[in-house]
């Protein structure tokens, strides 16, 4: 039977490769997004029902309410929950920091989760297999300079990913995380050439993820095939976070150390 899928942030870049993969898997899939999101622009219409366009403001319970409305409607139960949607707003110095910035961050990125699992447990204790798969970041376990509250709210995704697992697991529902690392989403359409090439020879890999290689991941942990693996962050970013320094700044290496 087709799983049921709803991907949040469905119009970004990892969230429309997410729901392409689905897609490509013979999946139903429901794109959620603010309403002024591109929704129509994700995947081919002419497509339905298997795929389903939903706007939704995860800041408001009348919107995840009515989000979780529509999937019962159209599906009576959900298999899996990908909450990848988030605000990953410029960098800005700690003193330009105020509260409310602080706290937008997180409605988003960590309540809005809440309360779309909290609206989608009764549908997902109906599914097959469910599991839901959160989106963190690298910068949940290494942080960025000027990021303040991405990182704070990325590190509480880890701990909402762990806790969940344990709340949900008596209803057999399986809660994972991805946690990528530099992704060529559309940050890098205005990267020149020096630039790009500057930031893959950070990665040990030498280049940025492709979005379809977040995608891959995620379908993974949302497949029965990972039926066993629960309260788990899978780190994905090219061995990034396993070094100590980049290879060029690393001391002690001589010079042209890792040229292929």
């Amino acid at each position: 039977m087709s799983r049921r899928v709803l991907v949040t942030g469905a119009a970004g870049g990892i969230g429309r490769a997410i729901a392409g993969y689905a897609v490509d898997q013979g999946w139903r899939v429901a794109l959620l997004d603010v309403p002024s999101a591109a929704l129509s622009d994700v995947l081919p219409q002419g497509c339905p029902p298997r795929v389903l366009r939903i706007a939704c403001d995860l800041r408001r319970d009348g919107d995840v309410a009515s989000a979780a409305r529509a999937v019962a409607e159209a599906w009576s139960g959900l298999d899996v929950l990908v909450n990848n949607a988030a605000l990953t707003p410029g960098r800005r110095p700690f003193a330009g920091l105020t509260g409310g910035h602080v706290a937008e961050i997180l409605d988003v990125n960590v309540t809005g989760q809440v309360r779309l699992v909290q609206a989608l447990v009764p549908l997902l204790a109906q599914g097959d297999a469910p599991a839901v798969v959160n989106l963190s970041s690298i910068g949940a376990s290494r942080a960025f300079r000027g990021n303040l509250g991405y990182c704070a709210s990325k590190g509480a995704v880890e701990a909402l990913t762990r806790a969940l697992a344990l709340d949900l697991a008596p209803r057999g529902i399986r809660v994972n995380a991805v946690a990528p690392g530099m992704v060529r989403t559309a940050a890098w359409d205005n990267v020149d050439s020096a630039e790009a090439a500057r930031r893959g020879r950070l990665v040990p890999l030498g280049r940025p993820a492709e979005p379809a290689e977040i995608a891959s991941v995620v379908a993974f942990l949302a497949s029965p095939a990972a039926s066993y693996v629960t309260g788990h962050v899978l780190t994905v970013d090219g061995g990034l976070g396993a070094q100590a320094y980049s290879v060029r700044d690393e001391p002690g290496l001589p010079a042209g150390w890792g040229t292929p």
